[in-house]
Formats: structure tokens, C-alpha cells, sequence
């Protein structure tokens, strides 16, 4: 089964990012069966997020509500992977919560899952540590060429990516630092892998190690 098509191109995570404390808060009060407008209000009522505005507020809410909705979008998904995908979000480690919150961004963002496979897993499958600003560079270029609309980006929304897909990186553990130019291993949690394996997304576990998926 190959995965699901993302909606979307990745335009927009130059204003979501990775926003890792705001989809962990977002997924806890899932689990305690709040619904997606008592979640809004909650946040914005005891400003979880730690936003200067309500607006803001709102806007961070529902980007991380419309995140998690793409787990159960498409006839691969599996309703009790997602359930533990979201659990795993809420009350993992770090490591967990991160390495969810990237598949997250893979099956939302057509830019993340080119980026993790195309850079990223390749890189790894081939045992090839450097990952440098110029590859990082040419492959915004190539996805710009590639991706109908990405060619209208601005040179300030590619600055932008540029940072926010390190950070990714750095929050995952593929670097040290946004300036560092050597990826590290990553290893894919356990129970991550067996979530993500049951969702019917098991093609995107390359992007993590650069091994054939069965």
C-alpha cells in the first residue's frame, strides 16, 4: 500500500512549524474526549499556548487540531493506530512525541515527506552523514521546479522553510544544531514504528533509517 497523497504543499509551516509543546497539549485534551471547539476555547481561555493574542491563539489551535486530523484521512488509516499515535503524542517521551509529530507533518505536507525521503532517508540508506545548506538549498529548488504553485514562493518563504526544516532536524535529532552539516541516527521508537507500520503508512519509516520497508 503506498501512502497516502499530503493536501498540502508546505507553504504554510513557515507559520506552524514544528510546534511540538503546542500538539502535545492539543493532544491530551483529545484524550480526555474534549471536542475540537472546546479544545480551541480551552486553549485560548487559559492561553496554554502562551500567546500574546486570542487570535493567535486560535490560529495555533486549529493548525495543530487540523494536523492531527490528517491521521485519520485516507482508507489507510486505522482507527486504533491513530488512537495510539495520539497517545503516544500526549504522554511519550520526547523522543516519542517528536518522532510522531515529524510522521505528523509527512502526511500533511508534501514538502516534509519529499524532504525526509528524498534528503534525509536517502542520505542515510547511502551511509552519507553530510547534509549541508547548499543541499538543503538545492532541494527547495527542485521541489519549487516540481511542485505546482511552490514556484510562486517568495525568497523570504524559502528563508523561512530553510530554518524551519532544520529545526525539524535538530528537534528530531538528525542534528546537533540548525548549523551543524552531519546527520546523526535517529532510532525510530518501538511502539512509534508499530503505529505508524498499522496506520498503513509503512513506506514513510525510510526517512527515519534508509531501510527497505516490508
Amino acid at each position: 500500500m503506498s501512502p497516502r497523497r499530503a493536501k498540502h504543499s508546505g507553504g504554510t509551516l513557515t507559520r506552524e512549524k514544528f510546534m511540538l509543546p503546542e500538539m502535545r497539549i492539543v493532544a491530551s485534551l483529545a484524550l480526555q474526549g474534549e471536542s475540537l471547539d472546546e479544545i480551541v476555547e480551552h486553549v485560548v481561555r487559559d492561553n496554554l499556548f502562551q500567546c500574546a493574542s486570542a487570535r493567535s491563539l486560535r490560529e495555533r489551535s486549529r493548525d495543530c487540531i487540523a494536523r492531527l486530523a490528517t491521521l485519520r484521512e485516507g482508507d489507510c488509516a486505522n482507527d486504533e493506530a491513530c488512537d495510539r499515535l495520539v497517545r503516544i503524542l500526549a504522554q511519550g517521551s520526547f523522543d516519542q512525541a517528536a518522532q510522531v509529530n515529524l510522521y505528523l507533518l509527512m502526511i500533511r505536507f508534501d514538502l516534509m515527506r519529499s524532504f525526509m525521503i528524498e534528503e534525509i532517508g536517502a542520505r542515510i540508506e547511502a551511509m552519507d552523514s553530510s547534509f549541508t545548506k547548499a543541499d538543503l538549498g538545492a532541494f527547495l529548488t527542485r521541489f519549487q521546479l516540481e511542485y505546482p504553485g511552490a514556484d510562486k514562493w517568495s525568497d523570504e518563504t524559502i528563508t523561512r522553510l530553510k530554518g524551519v526544516l532544520s529545526y525539524c532536524l535538530v528537534q528530531v535529532g538528525f542534528l546537533e544544531t540548525a548549523s551543524s552539516e552531519k546527520l546523526q541516527p535517529v532510532f525510530l521508537d518501538y511502539e512509534v514504528e508499530q503505529a505508524i507500520r498499522d496506520n498503513g503508512d509503512a513506506e514513510l519509516l525510510f526517512a527515519f533509517d534508509g531501510s527497505t520497508v516490508m
